[in-house]
């Protein structure tokens, strides 16, 4: 991933307030910001524009009207194909040109039309683009004005989850335990380094919880007063993208602070569960996740050598053991996996991991 230091004319938007929410996949993040899309100060969407992955730094030089043209046309392409929802892109355009165009003001611009196109009306905008947290520092370079919610779940949850609804092969919903480390380090840096005021770590179970007292623990964060409209996710979280009520792979529909599911007992082997605590501790322990402390059997390590045949978790573990360091990413692109789908034709006589 390119790093910020050796960008230019990223941009800066100093006037706006938007939401960046992050978190592992399957971690809560869609209902996160339909929560804070809720409040009558914002507006949200979820995995719509993903403009972090999607556009940042793959239109340079982005002041050249070829460039900048081209990204505002690749984004209403796929948010219509992928979503069915339209924008004024002209309009998108013309805002970021009165501005000056870089990445920040075309960001703001796509967000801000998009939410006015669709009803959304003109409040502070909501973003969330789950497994990009090392984007974090970018987002909040370019509106420092910016915040950033990054949500944790119970790693074992996660995996579970992502083993129920995954297509992918082998033992990639696993991996969920690496993304799980990696975020946790990356997201604790951030705030050392820009500040505890620029991000929140909020824990899904705790939210679900105990809502009253994290809506308000929100709220404070983002300097706007507590709002009654948060506690009532049901009627007031619409939100543009990812529908939060059916994002779930147990339970048909969700309905409000439906109550934290530990359906992994159930639905993941004992080796499962604990390799998996094993990768995530000591995380998974300091924020108050239990493990039942008992050592594999014989079988149990046998099974999770079978793991370690899988090349992705093989290079985890790999990297885990050198570096200490967890990993971030899927094992199928998705940059790739949505532009084939929306630009078929670039991709003819290729395979699908070229």
């Amino acid at each position: 991933m390119i790093s910020s230091n050796t960008q230019q004319n990223v941009g800066v938007v100093a006037d706006v307030r938007p939401v960046f929410i992050s978190g592992v996949y399957r971690s809560s993040t869609t209902f996160l910001a339909a929560l804070v899309g809720c409040h009558e100060q914002y507006r949200a969407t979820s995995s719509l524009v993903k403009f972090m992955r999607f556009c940042l730094y793959r239109f340079d030089p982005i002041q050249e009207p070829e460039n900048h043209e081209r990204l505002v046309d690749e984004a209403f392409q796929r948010v219509k194909k992928r979503w069915d929802v339209t924008f004024d892109a002209a309009a998108a355009l013309a805002y970021a040109r009165k501005n000056g165009v870089s990445y920040a003001s075309l960001y703001d611009a796509l967000m801000r039309q998009i939410l006015i196109d669709n009803g959304g009306g003109d409040g502070e905008w909501i973003d969330k683009t789950a497994v990009l947290w090392s984007r974090i520092p970018d987002f909040l370079s370019m509106f420092p004005k910016g915040k950033v919610i990054h949500i944790l779940r119970d790693p074992r949850s996660v995996c579970a989850s992502y083993k129920k609804i995954t297509n992918e092969p082998g033992y990639t919903y696993l991996d969920a335990a690496f993304n799980t480390v990696h975020a946790i380090q990356s997201v604790r840096r951030y705030v050392k380094e820009l500040g505890p005021d620029r991000i929140l770590l909020l824990k899904s179970e705790d939210l679900l919880t105990n809502p009253e007292h994290h809506v308000a623990e929100i709220c404070d964060f983002l300097d706007v007063p507590f709002s009654d409209r948060m506690m009532q996710p049901d009627k007031f979280g619409e939100i543009l993208g990812e529908d939060w009520k059916s994002n779930t792979s147990f339970r048909g529909t969700l309905s409000g602070f439906h109550p934290p599911s530990e359906y992994w007992r159930k639905n993941m082997s004992a080796a499962e569960i604990k390799f998996v605590e094993m990768i995530t501790q000591p995380y998974l322990s300091e924020f108050g996740y239990d493990a039942d402390g008992l050592p594999p059997t014989k079988e149990e390590w046998s099974q999770m050598y079978n793991f370690l045949e899988d090349p992705l978790i093989r290079d985890r573990f790999s990297k885990l053991l050198k570096t200490g360091e967890g990993s971030e990413g899927y094992r199928t692109d998705p940059y790739l996996t949505e532009m084939r789908i929306v630009f078929p034709e670039r991709f003819e006589g290729q395979q699908a991991g070229q």
